[in-house]
């Protein structure tokens, strides 16, 4: 897939970019924490979690309201992507339209 550069990226414009929601207050956890991040995705919440670089926002792929949550969150407007991350294959599945572009992302893992 070839690079896209600035000018390529459709622009939002200013009257049409959503409103950027203020987070809550979210307490930094350690790993010993971990059931309390799972159980508050698993209720649709936007959580923070560390990444090897920065804090990322993150939320159940398949929960449409804490997806618009987090992109409200973001100042995303609706129709620009959120990237998704996927510990494995079959995880995809669900969000892919056929089995052939299935077998095609597998090839990749």
């Amino acid at each position: 897939m070839p690079a896209v550069g600035p000018e390529q990226v459709e622009q939002v414009p200013p009257h049409e970019q959503p409103e950027r929601v203020q987070p809550k207050r979210v307490q930094i956890v350690g790993p010993e924490r971990v059931d309390e991040v799972v159980r508050a995705l698993r209720a649709g919440e936007v959580v923070a979690i560390p990444t090897d670089t920065v804090y990322g926002l993150a939320a159940l792929a398949d929960d449409a309201a804490a997806v618009a949550a987090l992109a409200a969150r973001k100042g995303r407007a609706q129709q620009q992507p959120i990237a998704v991350l996927f510990d494995e294959i079959e995880a995809i599945a669900p969000f892919v339209e056929d089995a052939a572009s299935l077998r095609a992302l597998a090839r990749f893992w």
